[in-house]
């Protein structure tokens, strides 16, 4: 087993970590495809003993309507399901369908043979399309550059040992019985998929695609219209239509001239699994060995043509001998280059296209092209061979015209690709965390390379890192002359990707680059020059450390940090008592130095005991060195110092980094921070965006029991940091029956206020400034309540829902607020309808008053029991401006509640309850 492991680690790049879940993927990708060859060709030789192969053009027909119908049905069925629950669910039905089918075959009735391959057709489109959508939350985009190549290659394997099992199975088993194998194999996948889900970092099951999103791909018309933009997509589209249709031609061959030969059934199975087997074989094999060299050697525009120059000489040994042989051929031409070389090239055709653009025209292209090709292909050959009785050798001069217009599209599309590549090279539109291909092909390396040359950095530090899996020696040397380059960020990447590769030519300029005033190629050269020496880096490294420059052993440390080598026996007590106790110019430089070097160290080593001294240090960049080493070592003991750092401005950013580290263990003291009224406002108002970045449930927890806080500024800061943590983290979970009861408190101020807003109309002091002050205070906090219960809402539905909603509700066009609360109608459970539909709909002071009194006892009072209410309320605001009302109209009633206000902690409100209580006194002795 260790062997296997270290052997795959050889040639795949797969990490501790990473095994059981590439293995897994793996087993399952070969499960699905080996069960879709098996199924594939116990259906083509059922349908065509049955119904005989003049019938495969109305059943290619059927395939791209039916398969359009269930992929937009299939769409919409999967708007907000979890992934794994609708593979599960699919994979279930899957192995029902393949015992079902078995049973019904015992009928043999004509139309079931239709309806099993159209169902064969849509089981492989489906499994396929689920498992990469599965593969893309298992992995993340670096994980998927490494790995997708092995999970992919399960897929050929499956695809050889599927038609291996299906040319013997036949025989063994029947051609029928194949069928509950198949379901066994598909159960077998469910396993796969079970066990994926439970090693996932992040449980895809909990993933809920985005509704807009997802809607999106069947917008057919706007799809078109994104594609008939771009000349190279609408080029890249006709190509892959016109593959279709050539493909419907090359299997109807096969098909007529195979049924034709084999009399029995499972003689036929048995060829078409074999034949299968060949197809993934031969594509294995022009992957491994020939695929990669000639992407290399002669780039993307020769790729694409081997599989139209295969079908071109298949067609025409097969138009002027018709035979098994000869259309066996030109099949295995077709499938092996379809799926190595010519499938790679197409990905490489879209990798200048604007990820924006590729996520939304990639998938369509995928499937409505195939359904569209498909459906010109099966009406072509029904015109040609139902109504002009076409013969195999006409079919064949037919297909070799489509393809000479393939391959000229082919060869034309080459110049397209380079200008596109050109263009998105310059407005950097190309993403490297999202290519899930390496780049090798030739034309695209040497565009590359020519980018090197620009002064510009961030063109430069983007084409070095789309060449990252690029092999060196192409582009070593025209990385050189970049450690001259005017940017620092281009020297250090430049540094960084010339280390290891055994080049000691550069060690004397590497060497001036240790007086670089950049931290990082300081860094980066130290690393370089441990790696090209003789000596041992520990060595290498205790001489820098002995510099008595700083800036070098500042360097030094940040490469013992940043590439973590052994640094216990290096930093040592004499090391720190050197840089402590540097006077003059160079103390601060120490002292940072010696603030990094302790998050090198273990919590436990005595040396930690500095760590207090450098915390409180008069320097900024000591402070946040220091926090960084006491983040980076969990150190509980000098978390409060951190926090207080919160405080300053200038250290907020690395005191929220160093308290981030600490991860889950830290929520608790922040949440008792966050809700002590004690301490500082700036210190409390920082905590909810640092819960917000942990991804936990407790971080979750923390900040929904904080919700409700008496000061609606931290209030609204917990909200926002809990709707971040809603669309970041959609794996968490929020308690519906919490947030419904956060919603319904808000909602019962809203109607509190409305409620005292309607005295204004009673009143003859309208015209009083405090009147008219609290009428506006009112109005604002009801639009902040407003605003409030849409947040929490965004907690309790799909955010992107509940955002389209509420801005649909604030726009001035009475069609986009009528849809809004439409849409919300139908989202939206009948008690919050009920009190929030008032409210949007601008209702009768009436029905609020109903709903007011039902719901939450309100009742129509006099002017000072509100008052009352708002003086004993959380707002600071409203309570101080109903204590002054209660002063300036001089409401004994109100005497208790103002007297009370006189000890509360807000400054202005107990200011505000003394000049009252006097008015009010004044009053009473009068």
């Amino acid at each position: 087993m260790l062997t296997i492991r270290r052997l795959l680690t050889r040639l795949f790049d797969i990490r501790e970590g990473e095994y059981l879940r590439t293995l897994l993927m793996f087993s399952y990708l070969l499960l699905i495809i080996g069960c879709y060859i098996t199924t594939k060709s116990v259906r083509d030789a059922l349908f065509l003993k049955k119904l005989g192969a003049e019938q495969l053009p109305f059943v290619y027909i059927l395939i791209a309507v039916v398969v359009g119908v269930v992929s937009s049905i299939y769409s919409r069925a999967a708007l907000g399901t979890p992934v794994v629950r609708l593979i599960r669910f699919t994979s279930l039905i899957s192995v029902a369908g393949f015992v079902g089918f078995r049973w019904l075959l015992e009928y043999d009735w004509p139309w079931m043979f239709y309806v099993l391959y159209i169902w064969v057709s849509v089981f492989g489109a489906v499994t396929a399309s689920q498992f990469w959508l599965l593969a893309n939350f298992v992995f993340n985009p670096r994980e998927a550059k490494r790995l997708f190549a092995f999970i992919g290659a399960g897929g050929v394997l499956g695809g050889i040992l599927g038609g291996v099992f299906t040319q013997y199975g036949a025989g063994w088993f029947g051609t029928s019985n194949l069928l509950l194998w198949c379901g066994g194999f598909m159960g077998l996948s469910v396993l796969c998929l079970e066990r994926v889900w439970r090693t996932s970092a992040w449980p895809p099951s909990d993933y809920q695609g985005k509704p807009e999103e997802q809607a999106r791909g069947g917008e057919t018309g706007r799809m078109l219209g994104l594609i008939m933009k771009s000349r190279h997509l609408t080029m890249i589209a006709v190509i892959l239509t016109v593959a279709v249709i050539v493909e419907s031609f090359v299997d109807y061959q096969l098909k007529f001239i195979s049924n034709d030969i084999f009399d029995n059934q499972d003689e036929l199975t048995s060829f078409l699994g074999a034949l299968f087997a060949y197809v993934s074989i031969f594509s294995l094999l022009f992957q491994m060995f020939l695929t990669g060299r000639i992407l290399k050697r002669f780039g993307v525009g020769v790729s694409i043509l081997f599989q139209p120059l295969g079908l071109l000489l298949g067609s025409s040994i097969l138009a002027f001998q018709p035979s098994l042989l000869a259309v066996g051929f030109l099949k295995i031409s077709d499938g092996s280059f379809r799926y190595s070389i010519h499938r790679s090239g197409i990905e490489l055709l879209f990798l200048p296209v604007p990820m924006a653009v590729k996520a939304q025209v990639k998938g369509f292209i995928d499937m409505f092209i195939d359904r569209l090709g498909r459906g010109l292909g099966g009406v072509l050959l029904w015109l040609l061979t139902g109504v002009l009785a076409f013969e195999v050798t006409g079919l064949s001069v037919m297909a070799s015209a489509l393809i000479i217009v393939w391959l000229g599209l082919s060869i034309v599309i080459k110049r397209e690709y380079l200008n596109a590549f050109r263009l998105a090279l310059e407005k950097k539109t190309i993403e490297p965390e999202q290519l899930r291909i390496s780049i090798s092909d030739s034309a695209s390396i040497a565009a590359l390379v020519k980018v090197l040359n620009s002064a510009e950095e961030r063109q430069v530090i983007y084409a070095m890192d789309l060449l990252e899996d690029v092999t060196p020696e192409l582009w070593l040397e025209h990385v050189k002359p970049l450690l001259s380059h005017p940017s620092a960020k281009v020297r250090a990447l430049a540094l960084e990707k010339l280390s290891g590769h055994g080049d000691r030519e550069l060690t004397q300029p590497v060497g001036r680059l240790l007086q670089d005033s950049d931290l990082q190629v300081r860094i980066e050269a130290i690393h370089y020059l441990c790696l090209a020496s003789d000596i041992a880096p520990p060595e290498q490294l205790k001489g820098f450390l002995r510099e008595r420059d700083y800036s070098i052993v500042s360097a030094a440390i940040g490469c013992l940090s940043k590439y973590r080598w052994e640094s216990e026996l290096l930093i040592d007590e004499e090391f720190f008592a050197t840089a402590l106790g540097e006077r003059g110019p160079h103390r601060e430089t120490a002292r940072i130095a010696a603030a990094a070097a302790l998050g090198l160290l273990d919590a436990s080593s005595p040396l930690q005991r500095h760590l207090g001294g450098l915390l409180e240090d008069e320097s900024h960049e000591v402070v946040k060195n220091a926090m960084h080493s006491a983040g980076r070592n969990q150190m509980r003991e000098a978390v409060p110092r951190i926090i207080r750092k919160l405080e300053n401005r200038h250290l907020r950013a690395e005191a929220r980094d160093a308290l981030l580290k600490f991860g889950t263990r830290i929520v608790g003291t922040l949440r008792d921070y966050l809700n002590d009224p004690s301490e500082s406002m700036v210190v409390r108002a920082a905590i909810p965006k640092i819960l917000s970045q942990i991804r936990s449930q407790e971080a979750v927890d923390a900040l929904t029991s904080s919700v409700d806080l008496a000061d609606q500024f931290l209030g609204y800061r917990v909200l926002k940091a809990l709707n971040k943590m809603r669309s970041s983290f959609p794996e968490l979970k929020f308690d519906d029956q919490v947030v419904d009861s956060l919603i319904l408190e808000e909602l019962k101020d809203y109607y509190r206020f409305a409620f005292i807003l309607r005295f204004k109309d009673r009143e003859d002091q309208i015209q009083q400034p405090v009147v008219q002050l609290l009428v506006k205070a009112l109005q604002e906090r009801m639009d902040q309540k407003l605003e409030r219960v849409f947040r929490l809402l965004g907690l309790r539905y799909p955010p992107a829902d509940i955002y389209s909603a509420y801005n649909g509700l604030r726009s001035r066009k009475s069609h986009q607020r009528a849809s809004a609360i439409e849409f919300l109608d139908n989202l939206l459970v009948p008690k919050l309808k009920q009190l929030l539909f008032p409210i949007l709909e601008e209702s009768s002071f009436e029905v609020m008053a109903q709903n007011g009194s039902q719901y939450f006892g309100l009742q129509m009072t006099p002017r000072h029991d509100h008052l009352e209410q708002l003086i004993a309320g959380k707002d600071p605001w409203l309570k101080t401006i109903s204590v002054y009302a209660a002063g300036c109209f001089q409401l004994s009633e109100l005497a208790g509640p103002v007297q009370r206000s006189m000890q509360d902690p807000d400054p202005f409100v107990r200011e505000t309850a003394a000049w009252s209580w006097r008015r009010l006194q004044v009053e009473s002795r009068a």
